[in-house]
């Protein structure tokens, strides 16, 4: 797999002075100079933008998995997705973004009473605060015969995300990242929620990001490949394996460790007992 870290301003997007076909030409530009044949390209969160029902992404360079921005259209919203792409360009899979930032994807009582501010600074700022929808199911992306577990950016968080995918016969986790909101231990951190949905699924992951760290984590949560830094578009070939299998965490999630829990607790309780009635002052000797 070729994967990608870029460095484009995430902010200058937002407020359309970085528009999107320029980040399309210079990521493809930069996919076209590094590929080596047969591999599967993995593009970051939203690096590309189509219509709501747009079959194709025809400059693409498929086969490979990209985030993908719908803009809002009628009564359509807008949308964070990512998809798999054959080599003509066909989308041929897709998978909505489970859990939205807050305050990022969606604003709260945003059509209620602080509709006005948020207006406010919509018109401001020249941006689009209109919550995008989150995903009703989920499910691993297919692409010549293989079932990629693609989980978008801040579903890193939450494990369940990748244990879901996993029990759907996911085989290699692959996590399309947009980093450029935060740095310093913010990246740091979102990176290291990766290497734990590695451990407890057992699978590899495969990142590509926006100033981010990019590369692979095999199934033991050890990072393989990786680039954190550096100027431009930095592109990494990788070779992730393919794992199936159930780990107890992706059968049973955290119920063994609940009940540990509470078992410390029962126990914690009655040791804290007395073992015996406390010797009263008349039960003593007198002298």
């Amino acid at each position: 797999m070729l994967v990608m870290r870029s460095d484009f301003d995430t902010f200058a997007r937002a407020v359309g002075s970085l528009r999107p076909e320029q980040q399309f030409s210079t990521l493809l530009q930069a996919t076209t100079a590094a590929r080596q044949p047969g591999e599967v390209v993995v593009w970051s969160e939203t690096a590309t933008s189509a219509f709501p029902g747009q079959p194709q992404i025809p400059a693409f360079p498929g086969p490979g998995i990209t985030g993908l921005g719908t803009p809002a259209v009628g009564d359509e919203p807008r949308r964070n997705v990512a998809v798999s792409v054959d080599a003509a360009g066909t989308i041929l899979s897709r998978s909505e973004k489970a859990r939205l930032v807050p305050f990022g994807e969606y604003f709260p009582l945003y059509s209620g009473p602080l509709r006005p501010l948020y207006g406010l600074i919509e018109r401001t700022l020249n941006i689009d605060l209109a919550p995008i929808p989150s995903a009703q199911s989920i499910r691993p992306l297919s692409l010549q015969g293989i079932l990629y577990g693609t989980y978008i950016c801040y579903d890193s968080v939450f494990s369940w995300v990748a244990r879901d995918l996993v029990r759907q016969g996911a085989q290699v986790l692959v996590n399309p990242s947009n980093d450029g909101w935060y740095n310093g231990w913010g990246v740091s951190q979102h990176f290291w929620m990766g290497r734990i949905r590695a451990i407890e699924t057992r699978r590899w992951l495969v990142r590509s990001v926006n100033d981010g760290v990019a590369g692979a984590v095999d199934d033991l949560g050890r990072p393989v490949s990786t680039v954190a830094a550096g100027e431009g578009v930095q592109t990494l070939h990788v070779r992730p394996r393919l794992l199936s299998g159930q780990t107890l965490f992706v059968r049973l999630g955290h119920v063994p460790a609940l009940l540990l829990a509470a078992l410390l607790v029962v126990l914690g309780w009655g040791v804290g007992r007395p073992l015996s009635p406390p010797v009263t002052g008349s039960a003593l000797p007198r002298r």
